[in-house]
């Protein structure tokens, strides 16, 4: 059974629709493996799966627990670099534009959306963006992220922990919690817009 019901997306839709009224506060979106899963790239448990099984990157888990081989921060961790490039090239060059970036980038075209915060590593999301022909900013805060937000063009991806095969490539869990400490502000700064608004049903 669909764990939202018509009703529960006809309310969404409403509540998106609504933003119009007031476009300087429109909501924001935040995403990560659920919307590139249909992509073509493998969820972070499937990633962990592929090290253990490949000789070349298994080789780098020697000294860890069996519950630390199941663990994405510390498996991706253990591999160099280089390693982790030679892990996902692959998946990010081959991945496809599916159906929920094409969703988000209508959403983004139709100026219901005030940015779209990014877990993902994959270009996906702006190549919908582009078969809607719809052009919006980039920003990437992987290095530095700023404390001051004005600057952003409505509607912008942010992409919270890099793009693709980069020298920056916040994977292992240290990285990724030190990194969050520094991404605290544009968290805040979305929230505090939203709750403007008023919130959402929490069981949406």
């Amino acid at each position: 059974m669909s764990k939202y019901t018509a009703k529960d997306i006809e309310y969404l839709a409403n509540c998106l629709l609504g933003s119009k009224i007031a476009p300087a506060k429109p909501y924001a979106a935040l995403i990560g493996a659920g919307v590139s899963k249909s992509a073509g790239i493998p969820t972070a448990p499937e990633l962990v799966a592929e090290i253990n099984k490949e000789a070349a990157f298994s080789v780098h888990l020697h000294g860890l627990s069996v519950a630390d081989c199941e663990n994405y921060g510390l498996c991706m961790a253990a591999l160099t670099l280089e390693d982790r490039r030679r892990l996902l090239d692959p998946k990010l060059d081959g991945a496809k534009v599916n159906w929920a970036s094409l969703a988000l980038a209508a959403l983004m075209k139709e100026n219901l959306l005030r940015r779209v915060l990014s877990f993902d590593f994959d270009n996906v999301l702006l190549r919908a963006c582009g078969i809607c022909a719809h052009y919006p900013a980039v920003y990437d805060f992987s290095m530095n992220p700023p404390s001051e937000f004005s600057y952003l063009k409505p509607g912008a991806i942010t992409h919270l922990h890099g793009q693709g095969s980069r020298l920056v490539m916040l994977n292992p869990k240290k990285e990724t919690e030190d990194h969050a400490e520094k991404l605290e502000a544009i968290f805040r700064d979305t929230l505090e817009a939203g709750e403007e608004r008023g919130p959402l049903p929490a069981e949406l």
